[in-house]
């Protein structure tokens, strides 16, 4: 037996909590915009580029993605693939509902990262679903380890089957452990 561990959470009034080990934690949630809505098809970005800001504390900083949890009020269960960017993906395009045009040359030495949502993941809620996505979660590929160009986490949703949520049907959490 190892005892009993007592672990102290610190809260640091910005929304994040530093542990024991010092490395504050920090939950995100972002909403796809889906300007379009409707008939998303495998490849399409589901949505725009979402920025997470201070998704670390300092610039230059570096942060792990420990979990991901994708609530889903339209109960389709859809499949994502959530791409991870370290720095700002400005020279690529991300059109809502249609394929991703990264530039090869400025953006995509910042892709850093990606983590697979797939149709199994979800626990059905009744009228609504949820996929908790963990390091344990079979094709998960978490945790991610990045380090930021900046203060902000750079996030692309991409639907890998058939779709077609409204605004607001689906949020994205991170679940970030900040270095």
């Amino acid at each position: 037996a190892i005892g009993d561990v007592r672990l102290k959470v610190l809260d640091l009034g910005d929304g994040t909590y530093a542990y024991a080990n010092g490395n504050p934690s920090a939950n995100k949630l972002v909403t796809p915009v889906l300007t379009v809505g409707g008939a998303y098809t495998a490849g399409d970005c589901f949505g725009t580029k979402l920025t997470v800001a201070n998704a670390v504390r300092v610039t230059g900083g570096s942060v792990r993605v420990e979990a991901v949890t994708l609530t889903d009020k339209s109960d389709q269960a859809g499949a994502f693939t959530v791409l991870l960017f370290a720095a700002d993906p400005s020279a690529s395009t991300f059109t809502d509902n249609s394929a991703p045009s990264i530039d090869e040359t400025a953006d995509l030495l910042a892709l850093a990262g990606a983590i697979t949502i797939a149709t199994g993941d979800y626990i059905d809620l009744g009228a609504s679903r949820v996929a908790p996505v963990a390091p344990t979660t079979s094709g998960s590929r978490l945790p991610v380890s990045l380090t930021l160009a900046g203060t902000s986490l750079y996030v692309v949703v991409l639907a890998q089957n058939t779709n077609s949520s409204t605004a607001g049907d689906v949020q994205l959490r991170l679940h970030l452990r900040q270095d």
